[in-house]
């Protein structure tokens, strides 16, 4: 809707969790303002929504109900939640693509990244962030992290070496742009002892190139 300053909408956002020791719910409204008309027009991702949620370990499922304020309309969607324990042993998070953040100092601190949740980065304009945290792991283990395309072809590789202590270790890697092939792409981590982890990534072509 159009304000004197131009223009504003309002949504609501809800989660649901539901878990054997748990079943907790986020509730939040927020208002997005923009200046002009052409920006309430974008289709791409411009808007995101984070909240930090403690969750005990076990398998059930979140619903997200999105509603806009404005005009009634909503989506839903659910889907199956993992919550892994990380007390046996050397353990990984999952790899967060971020768009911008610093390492956590200790388990009780709350995340202070801001999350790329599409995992997507335009090529040859902007940097892959990646973050990492180790569970029962040596202040300086290395870890070795890789790019495999949807062939399996290795197509980048680097080393970091986790920070921090036992209880709470964690690094971030950066891919530089244009490193990284356009495409969708999985990243790896591995390190021993402990597991391999890995996630999508997707290096598309920068809005700024005619193919776009």
């Amino acid at each position: 809707r159009r304000t004197s300053a131009g223009f504003e909408a309002s949504y609501q956002v809800e989660v649901r969790f539901q878990l054997p020791a748990a079943s907790p719910r986020i509730a939040s409204t927020e208002t997005v303002r923009v200046s002009a008309f052409q920006e309430t027009q974008r289709a791409d991702e411009s808007v995101i929504f984070q909240q930090s949620v403690l969750l005990p370990p076990g398998q059930g499922w979140v619903q997200v109900t999105f509603r806009d304020l404005n005009t009634g309309g909503y989506s839903r969607d659910s889907a199956a939640l993992n919550v892994p324990r990380f007390d046996r042993g050397p353990a990984f998070s999952s790899i967060l693509p971020l768009y911008q953040g610093t390492e956590r100092p200790s388990r009780a601190t709350p995340p202070g990244f801001v999350l790329n949740p599409r995992a997507t980065v335009p090529f040859g304009s902007d940097t892959l962030r990646v973050y990492l945290e180790g569970y029962g792991f040596d202040d300086g283990t290395d870890v070795q992290f890789r790019a495999l395309d949807e062939t399996g072809n290795e197509v980048w590789k680097t080393a970091a070496r986790l920070r921090g202590n036992p209880t709470l270790a964690s690094t971030m890697v950066r891919a530089e742009p244009g490193v990284l092939p356009v495409g969708e792409l999985r990243i790896e981590a591995t390190a021993a002892p402990g597991d391999t982890v890995r996630a999508p990534v997707l290096v598309s072509f920068s809005d700024q190139w005619m193919i776009a």
